[in-house]
């Protein structure tokens, strides 16, 4: 190899590095201009907690068009759900790895109210679902063993029969 060639080729590879150098910082500058500051957790978070304000922090990202539905933009979208996977620090938080909080939770005894004709009898069952307000779910009676469907109140109550 003569020693032309080989300015040639070392003129070369420092051009390339420079053209990607440039590429980079125009690449970079630009999707600098479109960052969007988003929640993302300030620690990671557990499957099963439910999410507050405090848990969050903002960071700006880039959030393409056809990932925007698909994602947390706004700390209005995590507030009273619950985790259903592990959310990982400073990472955005996908839509589907959230659920509504519910206002009864699986196996804890709940006050239930029985409304027929007049007629209100108050007693506690056992959700066998968590439920958030105004879905039906399953509880058992725990004194009976029978299954029976409720509906979910906004006070947290199961309500059996007139609304």
């Amino acid at each position: 190899m003569t020693r032309d060639s080989l300015h040639k080729i070392v003129a070369h590879h420092i051009l390339c590095v420079v053209l990607a150098g440039l590429t980079f910082v125009c690449l970079h500058t630009a999707a600098q201009a479109d960052m969007t500051p988003i929640p993302v957790p300030k620690t990671t978070i557990d499957v099963g907690k439910r999410i507050e304000n405090s848990d969050l922090v903002l960071k700006d990202f880039y959030v393409p068009d056809n990932a925007a539905k698909q994602y947390v933009l706004e700390q209005i979208q995590v507030e009273g759900h619950v985790a259903k996977r592990p959310l990982l620090s400073g990472k955005p938080i996908a839509l589907a790895f959230l659920k509504d909080f519910g206002l009864v939770t699986q196996g804890v005894p709940t006050k239930v109210i029985l409304k027929l004709k007049g007629l209100t009898i108050t007693t506690m069952l056992i959700p066998l679902e968590s439920g958030s307000a105004g879905q039906v779910i399953d509880a058992r009676n725990p004194e009976s063993g029978k299954t029976i469907q409720a509906m979910v109140s906004a006070d947290g109550n199961l309500n059996i029969g007139e609304p």
